[in-house]
């Protein structure tokens, strides 16, 4: 098939680039191989974004299909996933928190802080539409934007078996050693990236990276972003295990035989900094329900327990004396840098303190209310 496209021809004059547009039909192929053409040529941000908003018009294709240019042209396609992320739980009603049985006319120790009344096909259609955007095959980040990036543990389920068995971590239940690993990676993450917020539990870390900028770390190229990341991740948590087994094991040379552990990275672009906070809120929403079925586990459910929903599993757990679980299994970590310029945790549910009030996201920053100040 056959599509109307824009072809380039730069004709340069007193240093600035005119463009002239010709109209021509090329094949699907060809097509492909002038994108390819324009793509190396061409410095200039508006004029990308100008070729792809007329391919769109006259070929009917999103430019994103066609071949992949360079991060500016995110707002031809609309970042629907964190919006709605964030106008949910700000919208909707939240579950009815857990309380300990009251001792006394002011003694409600909390349990347990609920999620929003969110379906499950609601929030996966989130999810979807928030890995689309990081799915974009996007080659340079724009100064302008926010920039998100995503680390996961690779085969972290082997590996935590390694260090269970050698005894590095508790070999079971809920383990505060390799919580605190985490933490002390993702605080050395921002702290190297220069983030403003960083969001972590399991073997996951969020990180959102400041917009209108000059420029980026690395200078916004994807490739340089990922590598970086994934590998300051992976050997500050290998150091951090090392230091670890020197001091409880001295004389040791070595981690235990077949660990080798390893963190990929997705990175994401975003119009502004409210709609990228949206993939924290998916992620802290996603911890809530999680840490709920590895809560029950370690207790010891059934597996009738174990597959059904979150309501079941709260009954069970406050029935058999296992609530309040540790802050992190069930809320994860949440990091901000204050105006201060120090790294401190928001505890609680990072859901919970959004709808408060107590954490507010505008389109540049993020202002953690605490006390009577912002920090």
């Amino acid at each position: 098939m056959y599509a109307y496209v824009v072809f380039f021809c730069y004709v340069f004059y007193e240093k600035r680039s005119e463009i002239l547009f010709l109209k021509a039909s090329f094949n699907h192929r060809d097509l492909i191989v002038i994108l390819k053409i324009i793509h190396m040529l061409s410095y200039s941000s508006a004029t990308l974004c100008r070729s792809a908003a007329m391919l769109y018009e006259l070929g009917g294709r999103d430019p994103y299909e066609v071949y992949p240019v360079r991060a500016d042209l995110t707002p031809l396609v609309e970042p629907h996933g964190g919006l709605a992320a964030f106008n949910l739980v700000l919208g909707r009603d939240f579950h009815e928190d857990i309380y300990a049985p009251a001792r006394g006319p002011f003694d409600r120790a909390l349990l347990y802080e609920n999620t929003p009344r969110i379906s499950k096909p609601e929030w996966m259609e989130i999810g979807d539409a928030l890995m689309q955007i990081e799915k974009r095959p996007i080659m340079v980040v724009d100064p302008s934007q926010v920039l998100s990036l995503r680390l996961d543990g690779r085969n972290f389920t082997k590996q935590m078996k390694i260090m269970r068995d050698s005894g590095l971590l508790t070999r079971k239940g809920y383990c505060h050693t390799f919580t605190e690993l985490m933490r002390g990676t993702l605080a050395s993450l921002m702290s190297t990236l220069g983030a403003l917020c960083g969001y972590t539990y399991s073997d996951e870390m969020t990180l959102l990276l400041p917009g209108k900028v000059s420029q980026h770390p690395q200078g916004g190229h994807r490739d340089k972003l990922n590598s970086l990341a994934a590998s300051h991740a992976s050997s500050f948590f290998t150091r951090a295990l090392y230091q670890l087994l020197q001091k409880r094991q001295k004389g040791t040379i070595g981690l235990p035989a077949g660990l080798s552990v390893a963190f990929d990275c997705r990175i994401g672009a975003w119009q502004d900094l409210r709609t990228a906070f949206g993939l924290v809120l998916w992620r802290a929403y996603n911890c809530a329900v999680l840490g709920l079925s590895y809560g029950a586990q370690d207790a010891g459910c059934s597996q009738e327990i174990y597959d059904s929903g979150s309501k079941a599993k709260l009954d069970w757990l406050l029935g058999h004396n296992a609530l309040p679980l540790p802050s992190h299994a069930i809320y994860g970590t949440f990091y901000v840098w204050t105006r201060e310029g120090d790294i401190t945790e928001v505890r609680g549910s990072v859901l919970r303190n959004v709808k408060r009030g107590m954490i507010e996201v505008t389109e540049d920053e993020i202002l953690y209310l605490k006390g009577k100040r912002y920090v």
